[in-house]
């Protein structure tokens, strides 16, 4: 991760002040601080750990619907089977 804005910037390809805008709006939007700021660095709080592990979390669950759209406007249907002895009797049988 990187560990100041300007670096999170490149990154992102985009400039430096919006990062930072955003931030601060986050910081408001929760009402907790997740970031300890210093003039060169960025560090994340106990909030801003748990944040980011809900929202790679939920990034995970959004690719995984998306392609689970795509997947059935094309005609695949992905069915969840489970190994079982008697799904499998029935199957077999």
């Amino acid at each position: 991760m990187p560990t100041s804005t300007g670096r999170a910037a490149a990154r992102l390809h985009v400039a430096q002040p919006p990062v930072s805008r955003m931030m601060r709006q986050l910081e408001r939007d929760l009402g907790v601080d997740p970031f300890i700021r210093s003039t060169r660095t960025v560090q994340l709080t106990a909030a801003g750990v748990a944040l980011t592990a809900s929202a790679r979390e939920i990034l995970a669950a959004a690719d995984r619907a998306r392609a689970s759209a795509i997947a059935a406007g094309r005609g695949a249907v992905t069915l969840p089977v489970s190994a079982s002895t008697t799904v499998h009797g029935w199957v077999s049988g």
